[in-house]
């Protein structure tokens, strides 16, 4: 299978979180849209796998109470 070198995989992803469509992003890079589907796809599994590892031990708790005072 033939991949995008890296420069075309950064351009693709750019324009994909740019919050252009799949479609609009094809016309853009001349890729075909089953690649940037695939791309897509490594971009997610990237993405999965530094959320898990970042968050691991993450716990929702506040160390410090902040007071908010709100004026009336």
């Amino acid at each position: 299978m033939n991949k995008l070198n890296p420069e075309k995989q950064k351009q693709n992803t750019a324009s994909l979180s740019d919050e252009n469509s799949i479609r609009a992003t094809v016309r853009i890079s001349v890729a075909a849209k089953n690649t940037i589907v695939n791309l897509l796809a490594e971009v997610r599994k990237a993405c999965s796998e530094y959320k898990d590892k970042a968050f691991n031990n993450f716990s929702g708790n506040r160390t410090h109470s902040a007071k908010i005072d709100c004026d009336k």
